[in-house]
């Protein structure tokens, strides 16, 4: 039996998955009355960010990000949600404990912006 550490990527008409043996992000791209969405499941960490990034850069307008099934993320991947609810990208079924943790990093951003 080999055991591969590399990421593995997989591409359907219905999403990407992305695997490490760690971690999985599951992206479905839905189409959507106004924009498309991109439902998130599994674990958002940093290593999914510029995958992540490239299916909401093929988006020909600002995507719903659906997190409702986001079970798991890091600190890089929260930064990346803020940074995108405040480029227009709606965050849906955003969980408790994710919106609690952008709130706490736009409030611990803010007095650096000042700062500046």
């Amino acid at each position: 039996m080999e055991f591969k550490l590399a990421i593995q990527t997989g591409r359907s008409l219905h999403g990407s998955l992305f695997v490490t043996p760690l971690s999985m992000l599951r992206i479905e791209k839905l189409p959507g009355k106004t924009s498309a969405v991109l439902r998130l499941s599994g674990r958002i960490q940093e290593e999914h960010l510029s995958q992540l990034q490239a299916e909401i850069d093929e988006c020909a307008e600002a995507p719903k990000l659906d997190l409702k099934d986001v079970n798991l993320l890091d600190q890089p991947s929260v930064r990346f949600l803020l940074r995108c609810a405040s480029q227009g990208i709606q965050l849906v079924n955003c969980p408790l404990y994710i919106q609690e943790w952008i709130s706490r990093e736009r409030h611990r951003a803010a007095p650096q912006a000042d700062n500046d």
